[in-house]
């Protein structure tokens, strides 16, 4: 199989930003999941 080469940097500002942006709105949802799964009739 042959590698995948990437061209992301993971040092650079703009990818940071979105990074903490997408983890934040991963983590809500996970949150909202939790309160979906415990909140069944």
């Amino acid at each position: 199989m042959s590698q995948i080469i990437s061209h992301i940097h993971t040092n650079n500002s703009e990818y940071k930003t979105n990074f903490a942006h997408n983890k934040g709105l991963a983590d809500q949802l996970h949150e909202r999941q939790k309160s979906a799964a415990m909140e069944r009739p």
